[in-house]
Protein backbone atom coordinates (compact mmCIF):
# COMPACT_ATOMS: atom_id res chain seq x y z
CA UNK A 1 0.00 0.00 0.00
CA UNK A 2 1.40 3.34 -0.79
CA UNK A 3 -0.19 6.80 1.65
CA UNK A 4 0.47 10.52 1.06
CA UNK A 5 -0.50 11.76 4.87
CA UNK A 6 -1.14 15.48 4.97
CA UNK A 7 0.51 15.61 8.37
CA UNK A 8 2.65 13.59 10.33
CA UNK A 9 5.50 12.90 12.79
CA UNK A 10 8.06 9.87 13.52
CA UNK A 11 7.15 8.29 17.03
CA UNK A 12 9.78 5.78 18.90
CA UNK A 13 7.78 2.80 20.45
CA UNK A 14 9.97 1.21 22.74
CA UNK A 15 12.98 0.67 20.33
CA UNK A 16 11.15 0.82 17.30
CA UNK A 17 10.20 3.94 15.13
CA UNK A 18 6.87 4.39 13.48
CA UNK A 19 5.26 6.91 11.41
CA UNK A 20 2.13 8.38 12.95
CA UNK A 21 0.37 10.10 9.84
CA UNK A 22 -3.02 12.33 9.81
CA UNK A 23 -5.55 12.99 6.75
CA UNK A 24 -7.82 15.61 6.65
CA UNK A 25 -10.89 15.26 5.88
CA UNK A 26 -12.49 18.52 4.92
CA UNK A 27 -15.75 19.82 4.55
CA UNK A 28 -17.27 16.55 4.03
CA UNK A 29 -14.85 14.03 5.58
CA UNK A 30 -13.10 12.91 8.80
CA UNK A 31 -10.24 13.20 9.88
CA UNK A 32 -8.38 9.83 10.08
CA UNK A 33 -5.01 8.80 11.47
CA UNK A 34 -2.41 5.95 10.90
CA UNK A 35 0.64 4.04 12.84
CA UNK A 36 2.57 2.67 10.14
CA UNK A 37 4.13 -0.93 10.91
CA UNK A 38 7.98 0.28 12.04
CA UNK A 39 10.07 2.26 9.47
CA UNK A 40 11.93 -0.11 7.44
CA UNK A 41 13.75 2.77 5.27
CA UNK A 42 14.07 5.99 4.83
CA UNK A 43 14.87 7.67 1.12
CA UNK A 44 15.15 11.51 1.13
CA UNK A 45 13.53 12.75 -2.69
CA UNK A 46 13.71 16.53 -2.56
CA UNK A 47 11.20 17.86 -0.44
CA UNK A 48 9.93 14.68 -0.07
CA UNK A 49 10.97 11.46 2.30
CA UNK A 50 9.75 7.96 0.98
CA UNK A 51 9.39 5.66 4.29
CA UNK A 52 9.36 1.96 3.62
CA UNK A 53 7.33 0.24 6.43
CA UNK A 54 8.09 -3.36 8.07
CA UNK A 55 5.32 -4.53 6.38
CA UNK A 56 5.77 -2.97 2.38
CA UNK A 57 3.95 0.13 2.44
CA UNK A 58 5.49 2.91 1.59
CA UNK A 59 4.20 6.69 2.95
CA UNK A 60 5.28 9.42 1.27
CA UNK A 61 6.08 12.53 3.78
CA UNK A 62 6.21 15.92 2.71
CA UNK A 63 9.36 17.48 4.62
CA UNK A 64 7.38 20.75 5.33
CA UNK A 65 4.07 18.46 6.38
CA UNK A 66 6.36 17.21 10.08
CA UNK A 67 3.88 18.57 12.41
CA UNK A 68 0.26 17.99 13.78
CA UNK A 69 -3.03 19.65 13.92
CA UNK A 70 -5.28 19.88 16.58
CA UNK A 71 -7.19 16.08 15.98
CA UNK A 72 -3.84 14.40 15.28
CA UNK A 73 -2.22 16.23 18.81
CA UNK A 74 -5.20 14.46 20.42
CA UNK A 75 -4.95 11.19 19.07
CA UNK A 76 -0.98 10.70 19.92
CA UNK A 77 -1.30 12.13 23.44
CA UNK A 78 -4.26 10.56 24.59
CA UNK A 79 -2.03 7.21 23.05
CA UNK A 80 0.73 8.20 24.85
CA UNK A 81 -1.06 8.46 28.61
CA UNK A 82 -2.86 5.57 28.14
CA UNK A 83 0.14 3.69 26.63
CA UNK A 84 2.07 5.29 29.90
CA UNK A 85 -0.38 3.89 32.35
CA UNK A 86 0.75 0.53 30.65
CA UNK A 87 4.52 1.01 30.88
CA UNK A 88 4.80 1.35 27.68
CA UNK A 89 7.30 4.78 26.77
CA UNK A 90 5.67 6.27 23.32
CA UNK A 91 8.19 9.02 22.34
CA UNK A 92 7.37 11.63 19.12
CA UNK A 93 11.16 12.59 17.84
CA UNK A 94 11.34 16.19 16.49
CA UNK A 95 12.33 16.55 12.89
CA UNK A 96 15.94 17.05 13.59
CA UNK A 97 15.89 14.25 15.66
CA UNK A 98 14.34 11.94 12.81
CA UNK A 99 16.43 13.29 9.74
CA UNK A 100 20.18 12.83 11.82
CA UNK A 101 18.69 9.28 12.36
CA UNK A 102 17.21 8.05 8.82
CA UNK A 103 19.53 11.03 6.34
Amino acid sequence: MEYSPHLWVAIQVDESYKVFAVWMGGYLGADEWRINSGIESVDSKGSYFLIKGCSGSVYTCNKKSYNLNGYGHSVLYGMIARAKMKGVEIKVLDFEEFNLKYT
